[in-house]
């Protein structure tokens, strides 16, 4: 191994500090995308029970409109009798 100079020996210091300053940046870049799937997972689990609760109010309406036509047309009914 040869003797390096001060200039080389600087060289070398940058360049690492280059390279971690790369490798950090690339870890922050994971820990946001990591940040950001974590929230867009939490936001469609919320969207999914929102649609199934929705879905739930949407089957049963069938069934109450029904029920109100038909205690109206009794109301109706016994009124005119």
């Amino acid at each position: 191994m040869a003797i390096q100079s001060p200039q080389e020996l600087l060289i070398h210091k940058l360049q690492a500090i280059q390279d971690a300053e790369n490798q950090a940046s690339q870890a922050i870049e994971r820990l946001i995308s990591e940040v950001e799937n974590e929230e867009l997972r939490d936001l469609n689990d919320a969207l999914e029970l929102q649609v199934t609760e929705l879905k739930n109010v949407v089957d049963k309406q069938p069934a109450e409109v029904e029920e109100k036509l038909r205690l109206e047309m009794e109301r109706i009914m016994k009124r005119n009798i």
